[in-house]
């Protein structure tokens, strides 16, 4: 097989890949979510890694691979699911901050082993190289 069509049908197979694994990412947190979506689910998960908690709303757009009016429609979501609450900070009333609530940060803490099973099931065969790899190339791909 020639490298053009290598490449392009390493495209095709890379867009099969994404809709699996979003289906399953999906259905996986599902019941943690509460009927939330993936950019939901992703949000959620950065505030909880990234920022411990607590983030500034214009801080998450672009990280969550959406655009704003995605991060606004999640985090509508999260906080009518109890996930999330917006507050003002004490040293400056015009900042506000997107923080997790006990509730949030509990889903947040349920979803992981399933989370982490569907990560193992599907890269855990890779090397901690292929991994390395892996991840430095989508995030390429992504221009982050």
């Amino acid at each position: 097989m020639e490298m053009a069509d290598k490449r392009r049908k390493s495209l095709t197979l890379l867009a099969a890949i994404s809709d699996v694994i979003r289906r399953e990412t999906e259905s996986t947190l599902r019941e943690f979510l509460e009927g939330g979506t993936w950019g939901d689910s992703e949000l959620l998960g950065t505030i909880y890694f990234d920022y411990d908690g607590k983030v500034r709303p214009s801080q998450l757009v672009g990280l969550a691979y959406t655009t704003s009016a995605g991060v606004t429609g999640s985090l509508r979501r999260l906080e009518a699911l109890g996930f999330i609450e917006r507050r003002r900070t004490e040293e400056d009333r015009r900042v506000l901050l997107v923080c997790l609530t006990d509730l949030g940060r509990e889903k947040t803490e349920q979803a992981l082993p399933s989370f982490q099973e569907l990560a193992d099931e599907r890269l855990g065969d890779l090397s901690d190289d292929e991994v390395n790899w892996l991840f430095d190339f989508l995030k390429e791909q992504l221009g982050s």
